[in-house]
């Protein structure tokens, strides 16, 4: 059997991996394992943020580094409404949007 997270990476090399697999042996087993998509943050250092702190929160597949924003792989950041509040996994940090253009959020700290 093969296993393939659908959770990582991009749905081209999925489709890549599974034709490669059925032309080794069809008779192969193929598990797509489907948790659900988790938005990651792309920034290649670390960020630290501050209560109060502002900071613009941009959409990026890859890793990408510029001084105040926070990059995030999750497609539909335009639907973000304002004054949603984002928490972070294994972290205080509470953003709250103040604006969305339809191309990035603006958001201040309000827990750090």
């Amino acid at each position: 059997m093969f296993r393939i997270n659908l959770s990582h990476g991009f749905i081209d090399h999925h489709k890549k991996y599974i034709d490669t697999i059925l032309k080794l042996d069809n008779s192969k087993t193929i598990m797509l394992e489907t948790k659900g998509a988790e938005i990651r943050s792309k920034n290649v250092h670390p960020i630290v943020l501050k209560k109060n702190d502002k900071i613009i929160v941009d959409f990026s597949e890859y890793q990408e580094e510029e001084k105040g924003k926070l990059f995030i792989d999750y497609t539909d950041l335009y639907d973000v409404p304002t004054n949603t509040e984002i928490s972070f996994d294994d972290t205080a940090v509470i953003l709250k949007v103040e604006k969305n253009d339809g191309m990035t959020l603006q958001c201040k700290v309000i827990n750090a």
